[in-house]
């Protein structure tokens, strides 16, 4: 058995310690807590209108019923039957006009 001197250990910590620190460094540099944040705020705002051309296509090639069908299953199995009753209720998905 080999024992591990202490200079060894003290190197081997310095070093992780630089690592971690530069990278840290570089996360607040390069803005990366403010560009994840506009990249959701963005994604939250895009997705009605990209759930509503999705539709339109999936309507077109497989038939409104359909996809407004797969997508309640969707819904559900994703966040529960309220929120899938709510999006059945969205005026663009409704089959009454």
């Amino acid at each position: 058995m080999r024992s591990v001197s202490t200079a060894k250990i003290e190197a081997t910590v310095r070093r992780d310690a630089s690592l971690a620190l530069d990278a840290l460094t570089r996360f607040s540099e390069h803005r990366c807590a403010a560009m994840a944040a506009s990249i959701a705020f963005y994604a939250a705002f895009s997705l009605a209108p990209t759930l509503v051309l999705v539709l339109a296509v999936a309507g077109v090639v497989f038939g409104p019923e359909a996809a407004r069908g797969q997508l309640f299953l969707q819904v559900h199995g994703l966040i529960g039957d309220q929120a899938a009753a709510g999006v059945q209720t969205f005026p663009l998905l409704s089959t009454d006009g």
